[in-house]
């Protein structure tokens, strides 16, 4: 069967349309025709296409979180110099890519001087978890408060709330640089202390 054409079934690309099965519908035919050629059993066939169909709708995933994250392009995991810290606080850097933390919702924070990385680890250490598969949510916390209280003032806070608690993680930058009224930080602190799977969050000081 070698070099066999394999004719397009119009009803079968419907149905994988109609199970959206993107990956499959694209690669049918190709790999049908491979499998002829290199005489393929049924279930190898429908492995690759799986597999297939697996592989990309996982990297379509990682697209779509990297887009909700919104990471600053230049602050990453390849652009972070680990050599300028020390060994035991690269060792702490490393633990945390591997997201043990988010399983039980441990805050983590990110102390010192400006300019020594802060927010490039933390951007760093959000990738990581993206890759890894976690929503994340990057944002300075300026931003985030206003967010906030916008939404509170306009009766939105319970829906604004409930679209956060979606990420397993909310890196929040510039801590330090929050200028609201404290009674309405405090108020925020108490609704968001409502949602205990919120308390996933990586703040730097």
């Amino acid at each position: 069967m070698s070099g066999a054409t394999i004719s397009r079934d119009e009803t079968l690309e419907l149905r994988l349309k109609a199970l959206r099965l993107p990956s499959i519908l694209e690669q049918y035919i190709e790999l049908a025709e491979r499998a002829a050629a290199e005489g393929w059993s049924h279930v190898r066939y429908l492995a690759e296409l799986v597999t297939q169909e697996a592989d990309d709708r996982a990297d379509r995933r990682i697209t779509r979180l990297l887009n909700d994250a919104k990471l600053p392009k230049d602050k990453s995991v390849a652009t972070l110099d680990l050599n300028r810290y020390a060994a035991p606080l690269r060792g702490q850097i490393r633990e945390l890519m591997r997201g043990e933390f988010l399983a039980g919702a441990t805050n983590v924070c990110l102390i010192g001087r400006p300019g020594t990385g802060k927010s490039h680890v933390m951007a760093a250490l959000a990738r990581a978890l993206v890759e890894a598969g976690h929503p994340v949510l990057f944002t300075p916390v300026v931003q985030l408060v206003e967010r906030l209280l916008d939404a509170k003032k306009n009766l939105r806070l319970a829906r604004e709330l409930k679209r956060l608690d979606n990420f397993d993680c909310i890196a929040l930058d510039d801590i330090g640089y929050v200028q609201h009224d404290r009674a309405e930080i405090v108020a925020l602190h108490v609704n968001l202390d409502k949602m205990p799977e919120l308390r996933r969050e990586t703040f730097t000081a």
